[in-house]
């Protein structure tokens, strides 16, 4: 709006203001959601903070209203009409119906749709370009960005909590156990598949499947690994004492899965025996064996602590 006019006094009288609302539209593809969580690492709660740098360029008018007022010649002293009354304008050469003054008016306004005169006030300059940057953060909760967020930007992430156990010699392993399992899902949201292979084996081979035994296969003798039997007593003593044969079909059920997962899909990106990266694994891979050593340390843990948590029957 114009300055310097009666209705523009009005409305600032009255406080109002002119307020515009832009729609800020980011495009997020495959590479950029990858960056916001590796980032989203970095901070301590894993939420998600956006910084934006907003460069705004605007235009500002100096346009205000010139206080031209009408004067019509019959408002006129009677000398200064006479003098008028020979005077032709327009290109029909009538006789003019008014003058036209200034006059200073806070609260100025036209008498005619014509008449509005527009002025720089007071300088050549009518519009000025301004420059302004303003930084505005905007957090997004953990839960929401996983639940609410990455499903529209098509990604979903399932997130499966490990219960942390109490620092005490009998759970050294597991808690070992849970640590690397952080370590392998904080590997495997920054793209380092290979890492993340490895830290899985570290898991099953060095604080699941810790013991041996011999066995007899095919008429040869043959080593075959067994879960830590700290770790098997701690799930035994903590189920109902009833049911404890039936855990221990349980635990080597869990065994099995374990010594299956080893040979049948670590093995086919990482030796064994050495530790060395055979070939990179797929994402697809990472994911498949994370979900299923997750569910199993989770299991182990739980059961190891119900009789802690008063859950024991």
């Amino acid at each position: 709006m114009v300055r310097m006019s009666a209705e523009y006094e009005r409305q600032k009288s009255k406080g109002v203001v002119q307020v515009g609302y832009l729609n800020l539209v980011a495009f997020l593809d495959h590479d950029a959601v990858r960056h916001i969580e590796v980032v989203r690492e970095k901070n301590p709660k894993h939420d998600v903070v956006f910084k934006l740098v907003i460069d705004i360029v605007y235009v500002r008018s100096n346009v205000v209203l010139s206080h031209l007022h009408e004067v019509r010649l019959s408002e006129l002293p009677e000398p200064m009409r006479g003098a008028l009354e020979s005077v032709r304008v327009g290109s029909r050469g009538e006789r003019p119906e008014s003058i036209i003054v200034y006059g200073y008016d806070p609260k100025f306004a036209t008498t005619r749709t014509n008449i509005w005169v527009l002025s720089a006030d007071g300088r050549p300059v009518v519009l000025n370009l301004n420059r302004v940057a303003k930084e505005v953060q905007y957090r997004i909760h953990f839960s929401d960005w996983i639940h609410d967020y990455l499903p529209k930007l098509g990604r979903r992430i399932f997130v499966i909590e490990v219960p942390a156990t109490e620092t005490k010699p009998e759970y050294e392993h597991l808690i070992r156990a849970v640590e690397d399992l952080e370590l392998a899902f904080k590997q495997y949201r920054e793209g380092r598949y290979g890492e993340a292979i490895l830290t899985l084996r570290n898991i099953v081979m060095n604080h699941l499947l810790r013991e041996f035994v011999e066995i007899e296969r095919e008429g040869k003798k043959v080593r075959e690994r067994r879960l830590d039997s700290r770790v098997k007593n701690l799930v035994l003593a903590s189920v109902p004492e009833a049911y404890r044969d039936e855990y221990k079909d349980v635990i080597k059920a869990i065994e099995d899965i374990l010594r299956s997962t080893l040979k049948h899909h670590l093995s086919k990106f990482v030796h064994l025996d050495t530790g060395k990266l055979l070939r990179m694994p797929l994402r697809e891979d990472v994911e498949h064996l994370l979900m299923i050593i997750t569910s199993t340390l989770k299991y182990l843990v739980a059961l190891s602590t119900v009789k802690n948590s008063g859950g024991s029957a």
